[in-house]
């Protein structure tokens, strides 16, 4: 197993969408504002990302990149408060970091790339 292994949410800041990247933007020049959790967190946080893949048409897993458009960003803060209402104290605080994430991408108006 990878020890450096890193989990990153990032909200890209100058293009809407890194689907719809405008022409003469290259990759290296999107800027984002990054977050980084823990494995703790990633595992305390799956089952939650599992109920994301259906409405938000993703598959949020290990080793893998996804994204939460931004008009996905509202129902998954929702889905995110409703899971944290019933979890562990531990998962609370993982959905904390993920909330403060969430309400950044909707101030913003912007989607959220899941780089774990």
């Amino acid at each position: 197993m990878e020890t450096n292994h890193q989990y990153h949410l990032s909200i890209p800041l100058n293009v809407d969408s890194l689907d719809d990247i405008p022409e003469g933007v290259l990759w290296e020049d999107v800027k984002f504002e990054e977050y980084q959790i823990s494995k703790a967190d990633y595992d305390n946080l799956f089952d939650l990302f599992c109920q994301f893949d259906k409405p938000f048409n993703t598959i949020i897993d290990e080793y893998e990149e996804d994204e939460i458009a931004a008009d996905k960003i509202q129902p998954a803060i929702e889905m995110t408060e409703a899971y944290a209402a019933e979890a562990s104290p531990e998962i609370k605080a993982s959905t904390e970091k993920l909330l403060v994430v969430l309400r950044r991408a909707k101030e913003l108006g912007k989607q959220i790339l899941l780089s774990f």
